[in-house]
């Protein structure tokens, strides 16, 4: 699972989008959420609607 915010300033997002690119193309499982208006790290990253979707996440890959 790749989370990134938007307004990040320490890492692009093309980066991000690249990799969960290349993930699904090898037939990886993979998320990929992007936090509008987040920078790097902060509160938005352990928000309730961020922490369902890592849950969600977690019990399929684990499933």
């Amino acid at each position: 699972m790749i989370i990134h915010g938007t307004k990040d300033r320490t890492v692009n997002t093309i980066g991000s989008t690249d990799l969960y690119l290349k993930l699904k193309e090898c037939g990886k499982e993979a998320s990929y959420i992007l936090i509008k208006g987040a920078d790097h790290g902060g509160g938005e990253f352990t928000s309730p609607a961020v922490l369902k979707e890592l849950d969600a996440f977690i019990k399929h890959v684990l499933a």
